[in-house]
């Protein structure tokens, strides 16, 4: 996922000469640009973002600053196969759970000290995504200075596959591993060095599945636990980031987060008063645990994004209504999807909030949560002419942070959990993720359950799981059915500071 903001001129060279000090090791030169590409519209990226990110890489892994960002580069990379081979041995722990009838709602449950599967699942996921996006915006400012100065090369993909292949070539028995871990962050690359030969703007990359690789993959991580994490971990003494060693680290603040969204149930029905509104209290979370039986919603994250038009397609079809929280990056430009944010309101489907650009809240300075939060709803008044009613932070990070939840409730909103995690994020088997999801819809009989419309293999499985939840005859809502019916037919009014 892109972050996207208006860029001046005279800074960006500095930065742009500065992370492109890099190795040409293994570059081929390419034609010039494509006719138009002179006047392609610069990828807008936010400068301040790409040196925070890279310098907290470089904290890290131990990386001094003398030492290159090609370097620092193929560092990331390999915490990219250590996170996707860690992921698939914890996603197999939470299944053998998920079987037994555990829930999400039990697994937040742990003690002070005690292992969280969960917490170490979502602080995983946290890493990997801003290792990617961090390698993504470099990319990004590479290919920026290439159009400025016309270049006749583009080294961003080249060094990615170099870097790539070296992976291989040092553990052969791991191509296939190294190949789905990396495939996010060439195939963006991929897509940037396009859009600069064709003089167009690059298309959003949607994630692929290969059913036959996966499991071969998943069979030899689950027949040699910790090995391919060994395999890529930093040595003692050696500079690097070591996965096992970050999720101890961090999983513990996590856990106390997650176990404080389930603290207080929202129960139904409403008595008296409103029972879930805009507020810093359990009155403004819900988390799907307090649904009648037999009552689901449907939500998706991350979008839109070109693989949600099948998505919407599939919820037609079977006569179902979802939420969407979108980022409003992804519907702040006529490059993006604000089309489909307006197909899905024209089908009656709840569009919320997911902030702008998907960042770990609690790490923003005040203006920065401001914009994620704030201007993510001024965004949605400005592309559909409606606020969201509901929130829901990036990995759930923040929730029980006072200054956070402040901003929620200022702005009118209620945030939203789930209780159902298909984990569709790292597992890119639709058959296995449909399972999953059957699980623990079986063990719990009600709340809310998570996909997110950027996978492919998530339009797979979600459409298997309608087909399932249709056949079992439960009733299908949107976040607003259901809050009203907790309310007792009453709907929350604030006003929102500006």
């Amino acid at each position: 996922m892109m972050s996207l903001s208006v860029r001046s001129f005279a800074p960006w060279i500095t930065l742009a000469l500065v992370l492109s000090s890099c190795s040409t090791v293994g570059q081929a030169p390419v034609r010039r640009p494509a006719s138009g590409a002179g006047t392609l519209q610069k990828f807008r990226v936010n400068e301040h973002l790409v040196r925070t990110q890279w310098q907290q890489f470089r904290n890290w892994s131990g990386i001094p600053s003398s030492v290159g960002d090609a370097e620092l580069q193929s560092t990331l990379l390999k915490t990219l196969v250590q996170t996707y081979a860690k992921a698939d041995e914890l996603v197999v722990e939470l299944d053998r759970l998920f079987e037994s009838g555990v829930t999400v709602e039990h697994l937040v449950r742990t003690r002070p000290g005690e292992r969280n599967l969960y917490a170490e699942f979502m602080s995983l996921r946290a890493l990997k995504e801003n290792i990617e996006e961090g390698i993504k915006l470099r990319s990004e400012v590479q290919f920026n200075e290439a159009l400025d100065s016309e270049s006749t090369r583009v080294v961003a993909l080249d060094q990615l596959e170099s870097q790539a292949r070296k992976l291989m070539e040092e553990h052969p028995e791991q191509e296939v591993l190294i190949d789905l871990a990396l495939e996010e962050v060439r195939e963006h690359a991929r897509s940037l060095k396009t859009g600069y030969l064709e003089g167009r703007f690059p298309e959003e990359v949607s994630s692929r599945f290969d059913v036959s690789r996966i499991r071969k993959v998943r069979r030899q991580i689950q027949s040699h636990p910790g090995e391919s994490v060994r395999a890529f971990a930093p040595q003692d003494g050696e500079a690097g980031i070591h996965v096992d060693r970050f999720i101890k680290k961090v999983q513990s603040q996590t856990a106390g987060e997650l176990s404080a969204l389930f603290a207080k149930s929202d129960r139904l029905p409403a008595t008296e008063g409103i029972k879930i509104e805009p507020s810093t209290t359990s009155a403004g979370n819900i988390t799907g645990a307090g649904f009648p039986k037999g009552v689901w919603a449907l939500t998706y994250d991350d979008g839109p994004a070109r693989t949600t038009g099948a998505v919407l397609d599939n919820l037609k079809k079977h006569d179902i209504k979802a939420t969407f929280f979108m980022l409003s990056q992804q519907i702040d430009s006529s490059k993006k999807f604000p089309e489909v944010a307006a197909r899905e309101m024209k089908e009656g489907h709840d569009v919320a909030s997911h902030s702008y650009s998907h960042p770990q809240v609690p790490k923003l300075a005040a203006s920065q949560r401001a914009r994620e939060i704030g201007g993510a709803v001024k965004v949605f008044e400005q592309v559909l002419g409606k606020r969201p009613d509901f929130f829901r932070l990036p990995y759930g990070a923040g929730v029980s942070v006072p200054s956070i939840r402040t901003d929620i409730a200022q702005a009118c909103m209620v945030h939203a959990f789930w209780n159902v995690d298909t984990l569709d994020w790292h597992d890119k088997d639709p058959e296995l993720i449909y399972q999953r999801s059957v699980k623990q819809v079986e063990s719990l009989g009600r709340g809310i359950i998570l996909f997110h419309d950027i996978h492919s293999q998530s339009v797979v499985a979600s459409e298997m799981l309608m087909r399932y939840l249709k056949e079992k005859g439960v009733r299908m809502v949107t976040l607003s059915e259901v809050v009203k019916e907790i309310n007792g037919g009453k709907s929350w009014s604030c006003t929102p500071v500006k």
